[in-house]
């Protein structure tokens, strides 16, 4: 008995540890606000059971889309105060880079919801797939196997393809397959010159799906082009000294971080 009582309160103190430790490890919104100056531009909660169900195993492409969904959870409100936000502030040519400093954060799926939610809007908005070593915006937009994008137009020249898709006022540039020398292509002239060659006055937002940061030079590539950048953070998961690392490296760019959107809080 008295080794049993023994084990069970070391074994009480060393959980107790570790959950703390583990807390201490990831992020905080409240140091982000008080301590980075970050300020939140939303809380998207979490999708419950159903809701993944319906995205996994309906044949509908629009249900792989929350924001399409009849929505009781709280989840498209919180798109459309994000939309609300967006609106008031003032950034030139209204291009936003949205990044993250972690995979698995939810990124791509913010980008996507977020661009249904401004063309529900009757808002204007053009995606580009900057992540040519996933190409996931493409994959889910159903325009990645087979589809001239922007690699080809990095490589090969011409005019970058557009394709509108789920809703009339929502085009993309998808990535046109992966490249392992994707910082090449993306400080290449071409890339410079795209936003010259794309009529961005026809829209609304240009909205550019770029890697974590913390993984690949590439956003900080794009920051040569575009000054202003959303963070995705997801609490429970993002590491506190990535998330820093990131945001520090984007200031040496000279990038703005608009605000920071939590993911599944």
């Amino acid at each position: 008995m008295l080794i049993g009582l023994v084990l069970g309160g070391f074994i009480g103190i060393v959980s107790v540890f570790l959950v703390q430790l583990m807390k201490s490890r990831h992020i905080d919104l409240d140091y982000l606000e008080d301590e980075l100056g970050m300020p939140i531009l939303a809380l998207i909660p979490s999708f419950d059971k159903s809701i993944l169900n319906r995205m996994k195993k309906s044949n509908d492409e629009k249900d792989k889309f929350v924001t399409l969904h009849t929505d009781n959870t709280g989840i498209s409100e919180s798109y459309r105060l994000l939309n609300t936000k967006l609106s008031h502030l003032d950034f030139k040519d209204k291009t936003i880079m949205i990044t993250s400093c972690e995979e698995n954060t939810g990124k791509t799926t913010i980008v996507a919801n977020l661009a249904i939610t401004m063309a529900l809007n009757d808002k204007n908005v053009l995606l580009i797939d900057c992540d040519l070593r996933k190409g996931e915006l493409s994959k889910m937009l159903n325009v990645f196997h087979n589809t001239l994008g922007l690699t080809d137009f990095l490589e090969k020249g011409g005019s970058p393809a557009v394709y509108n898709k789920l809703l009339k006022k929502i085009n993309i540039i998808p990535s046109g397959g992966l490249r392992e020398n994707s910082s090449i292509l993306l400080s290449s002239d071409r890339m410079k010159s795209i936003f010259e060659k794309i009529n961005t006055s026809a829209y609304d937002y240009v909205i550019i799906d770029t890697p974590p940061v913390t993984r690949v030079v590439d956003t900080l590539v794009l920051g040569q082009y575009v000054k202003n950048a959303i963070l995705i953070v997801r609490p429970n998961t993002s590491i506190k000294d990535a998330v820093i690392g990131g945001i520090q490296d984007m200031r040496h760019a000279q990038i703005k971080i608009l605000g920071v959107i939590a993911n599944a809080t």
